[in-house]
């Protein structure tokens, strides 16, 4: 599981000013040594509006997901191949936490 600190918290992981308001989490293929690409998940913090950048730049990344790993390519110097993503509000009632839970552990 992916935690941050209470001072890491504080602000935006993007612009390093705002207060975040949500979790982003997102499911990737990265490469590793043997140059096979592995699945691995990453999280931010993010206000507002950089969620929106963020969105924004989200079709570039889903779509290099079909690409093959390219000579190029390191395990610290690679596309971003993501296959999913999720975003949660921070502040979440328990009945929201409930619910998310329920909605990620169906499976379906």
């Amino acid at each position: 599981m992916i935690q941050f600190s209470e001072n890491d918290a504080q602000t935006c992981f993007a612009c390093s000013v705002q207060k975040p308001e949500f979790r982003l989490i997102s499911l990737e293929r990265v490469p590793r040594k043997d140059r096979t690409l592995i699945p691995t998940s990453a999280a931010t913090l993010l206000c507002r509006r950089c969620l929106i950048i963020a969105f924004g730049e989200l079709h570039q990344s889903f779509a290099q997901f079909q690409f093959p790993l390219g000579h190029d390519e390191t395990e610290n110097h690679s596309l971003v191949r993501q296959v999913g993503l999720l975003v949660a509000p921070i502040s979440m009632t328990l009945e929201e936490r409930r619910v998310l839970l329920e909605e990620l552990e169906d499976g379906d």
